[in-house]
């Protein structure tokens, strides 16, 4: 198991290039083409400013373009705070205001709900669009911050919990044990991503 999920992206492709790693229903990527796009990606939020330590919050729903930016902040030692994109304004305001988000991705649907947000607003086309191809370096520790998700707030406002790389590592490793997963197997996710349990 790799140390940090980061690495996966390359891993995969380095062990597989042309194997199926990826699909939404538009668009389906191998190993190859998903590492390439983590990499552009992960070179347009540096491009916007991301650094080491950064949280990026994301308004989008489950497809591609989340996963791949999710992959694409951690290259670069950022985080990613999901953010659900049926909450109100005032409710994804919380969270990117409480996470310290320094960069919202959203979709044109949610865009209208995220003006005026502490941090600045890029639309995901844009970011997976402006990508240079120039490579990143991977640069992520398996302490280092990784996820910070929202609880429900049910009993007052929502919580961030930080998860770093080590607790995402143990968690896939326990998942892939516990449902005896092989490389051929493949898995349909129907939980939203912005949920812990989906992500």
């Amino acid at each position: 198991m790799v140390k940090h999920l980061a690495a996966l992206p390359d891993e995969r492709a380095a062990l597989d290039p042309g194997g199926r790693c990826l699909a939404d229903g538009r668009r389906e990527l191998d190993n190859a083409a998903f590492a390439g796009e983590v990499r552009r990606v992960s070179s347009a939020l540096v491009a916007r400013g991301i650094t080491r330590g950064d949280v990026v919050a994301l308004v989008v729903p489950n497809n591609v373009e989340l996963v791949t930016i999710m992959f694409a902040a951690w290259r670069i030692g950022a985080a990613l705070t999901p953010v659900n994109p049926a909450l109100t304004t005032h409710e994804a305001h919380h969270q990117i205001t409480d996470s310290g988000a320094r960069l919202v991705v959203t979709d044109e649907s949610a865009s209208s709900k995220i003006e005026g947000s502490a941090a600045p607003v890029c639309v995901v086309e844009e970011l997976m669009r402006d990508g240079a191809t120039a490579d990143t370096s991977l640069s992520t520790e398996a302490d280092e911050l990784a996820l910070v998700i929202y609880t429900g707030g049910t009993t007052g406002r929502p919580k961030g919990v930080m998860l770093d790389h080590a607790n995402l590592v143990a968690t896939t490793a326990m998942i892939i044990d516990w449902f005896e997963m092989a490389a051929a197997d493949r898995c349909l996710l129907v939980l939203p991503l912005f949920h812990g349990n989906g992500i």
